[in-house]
């Protein structure tokens, strides 16, 4: 114990008594006859196809012992221990386990921080070190202000060359290791052939948010909020069919009071590759950060433009896709009360917008104004129920890169200018043919 000193000495005694007297109980368990049952997982491991093209991926099983099980079974026998009484006793005196106004349960810390030292031990013998690694933790929870939490989402149709690009310290795209896949796999509940699942090589966006301890509920909302957010940049950087098939929330600080969640989301679409090269990395952070701090109140129609822009990378059907990419245009485009020439105001303004303020679209006002009017008359079509083929949606397809580019510029004018300034701006050029310049 030399190497780490308790902040509460007594609790530390009365935790390490309590971890003693639970071990012999369950090596009493064992003794009367009981057992540990072994669980198969599951392990990814990649191999060369036999032809030496391209690679398969196989999942070999292998036994690992369930302690889980039982600490369960013998859960009311330790309930019933003196020294989990006098532990459980000293932390509700302390008040140590008041977290969001709410005093959590101290059998149920201590009982999890057990489970937690068998499966690092893989045995029923006490040991110092371990139970100082999770001494450590349970001190964590109780004496630090904040949590820590994880966010991820497995990425598909991505391909990058290393295997990390740093957003920044907290926001992180990498890529899954053996090891990485080893842990996802460990339970056998889960099903190997889940697409959803992540394989050796693949990428996932990763976010940290620390929280405060009267306030740690929203870290999972904060935690898909920041996933969206790269999401977004990632799409909007690169005309693409990425995507993310899993987004799970887990803290990282020791914290059994909440338990690692998944949510799996629709299988990905198959479609063109988001490859960025090493050179790309400072453009995609700087438009990753222009994004990230958009002023919601300058522009509130941003974000009904990004949600409608990466609604229409999700859909299937290309109808839908329309819909929303038209949508979101109307959103950065046109006002809440504009009720007349919604077509023409509409497609003057964003070939207007584009000409003037992005060097590619430059002496390409004519040619922006007739595909977008083109589509907004493809989209009444749909809405009002005429059959419009898929092969005259996707001549407009390029409505969907105006889209990207107005949000990308939008969003570097919210900084600065209220909505209404850029559209009255955007109207002042139409007028005079001046150029855009500051709003």
């Amino acid at each position: 114990m030399e190497s780490y000193q308790p902040k509460d000495l007594k609790l530390f005694k009365y935790c390490e008594t309590f971890f003693k007297k639970a071990l012999v109980v369950l090596e009493q368990y064992i003794e009367a006859g009981a057992y540990i049952p072994l669980i198969t997982y599951y392990k990814p491991v990649a191999r060369t196809n036999n032809d030496g093209n391209g690679k398969i991926t196989e999942y070999v099983p292998y036994e690992d012992r369930d302690f889980v099980y039982i600490v369960c079974k013998c859960y009311n026998e330790l309930l019933d221990l003196s020294e989990l009484k006098t532990a459980k006793n000293y932390i509700l005196e302390k008040r140590y386990l008041v977290i969001g106004g709410s005093n959590f349960a101290p059998s149920v810390l201590l009982t999890q921080a057990l489970i937690y030292f068998l499966k690092k031990t893989g045995c029923l013998n006490y040991r110092e070190k371990e139970f100082a690694d999770i001494y450590a933790n349970i001190e964590n929870l109780i004496f630090h202000n904040e949590f820590q939490f994880r966010t991820t989402a497995k990425l598909n149709n991505f391909s990058y060359g290393n295997g990390l690009i740093e957003l920044d310290k907290m926001h992180l795209i990498k890529r899954y290791t053996q090891q990485d896949c080893e842990e996802i796999y460990r339970h056998p509940s889960i099903n190997i052939y889940d697409h959803t699942l992540p394989l050796p090589g693949d990428f996932k966006i990763e976010i940290e948010i620390n929280k405060d301890k009267s306030n740690w509920g929203t870290a999972c909302i904060e935690g898909k909020d920041a996933v969206k957010c790269v999401l977004t940049a990632l799409r909007l950087f690169k005309d693409s069919e990425v995507g993310i098939a899993t987004l799970e929330n887990e803290p990282i600080t020791w914290f059994p009071f909440t338990s690692k969640c998944a949510q799996l989301l629709p299988p990905p679409k198959t479609g063109e590759l988001c490859s960025i090269s090493e050179t790309e990395i400072p453009e995609l952070i700087h438009l990753w950060q222009i994004i990230k701090s958009a002023n919601d109140d300058n522009c509130p129609s941003l974000n009904i433009a990004i949600k409608r822009f990466n609604y229409a990378h999700d859909h299937k059907n290309r109808e839908d896709a329309l819909i929303d990419i038209m949508i979101g245009l109307e959103a950065l485009y046109m006002m809440k009360d504009e009720r007349s020439e919604l077509r023409y105001k509409l497609t003057l303004r964003v070939a207007t917008f584009l000409e003037a303020s992005l060097s590619a679209h430059k002496g390409r006002k004519e040619a922006i104004f007739d595909a977008v009017y083109e589509a907004y008359k493809l989209r009444s079509n749909v809405v009002h129920g005429s059959k419009v083929a898929d092969a005259e949606i996707w001549k407009c397809r390029i409505v969907k890169t105006y889209l990207s580019d107005s949000i990308k510029q939008f969003a570097r004018l919210s900084r600065k200018y209220k909505h209404k300034q850029v559209l009255n701006k955007i109207d002042k050029c139409i007028k005079s043919g001046e150029t855009l310049g500051a709003p």
